[in-house]
C-alpha cells in the first residue's frame, strides 16, 4: 500500500482500504436497500463514528460544496438523498451503517458477526493511531454539533 507523508491522508487511504476489506468480507450479504436503517428517530439507533470515519465523511461534504445536509423533517439521516431510500455517501459511509444487523437482509451468519468483532478491533486501532486522544466512538449526530456553525462542515 501507498504511504502518504500527510499523517490525515494517510488515515483516509488507510480507512478505505480497510473498508474495502469490510465490504468484500459481506461479499455475500445482500440489503434490501429500502433504508429502513436509515430511519434514525424510528429505529431510535444512530451509527456511532470515530474521528477517523468523520474526517472522511467531512471530505465528501467538501467535495460537495462544504454543506452539511440539514436534518431531515421525518428523521431519517441527513446523508440520505430527498427521497429517502437510497445513501449519498454509501462509499464513504461509516462502520456501523456497513454492518447494521438489519432483520431484511439476507446472508446474515454468526460466522460474518464473529468476523464483525475482529474488524471493530482493527477499526480501533486504525483510529486510535490517528488520534490517540480520541474519546471513542461517538454519535454521528454529535458529529453534526461538533462540526461548527450550521450548514459547514470542518474537513
Amino acid at each position: 500500500m501507498r504511504r502518504f507523508t500527510d499523517p490525515a491522508h494517510q488515515a483516509v487511504a488507510d480507512l478505505t482500504a480497510f473498508y474495502a476489506r469490510l465490504d468484500r468480507a459481506h461479499a455475500g450479504f445482500s440489503c434490501p436497500a429500502r433504508a429502513a436503517c436509515c430511519q434514525l428517530s424510528r429505529t431510535g439507533r444512530e451509527p456511532y463514528l470515530w474521528a477517523i470515519e468523520w474526517l472522511l465523511l467531512s471530505r465528501r461534504i467538501g467535495e460537495r460544496g462544504g454543506r452539511i445536509p440539514e436534518a431531515r423533517r421525518d428523521g431519517g439521516c441527513r446523508f440520505l438523498d430527498s427521497a429517502g431510500r437510497r445513501c449519498t455517501v454509501y462509499d464513504v459511509r461509516p462502520f456501523g451503517c456497513r454492518t447494521f444487523g438489519c432483520e431484511l437482509a439476507i446472508g446474515q451468519t454468526r460466522a460474518l458477526r464473529e468476523t464483525v468483532r475482529g474488524f471493530t478491533r482493527e477499526l480501533t486501532a486504525l483510529a486510535e493511531a490517528f488520534d490517540p486522544a480520541d474519546e471513542g466512538p461517538r454519535p454521528l449526530s454529535r458529529f453534526f454539533g461538533e462540526a461548527g456553525r450550521p450548514g459547514k462542515a470542518r474537513p
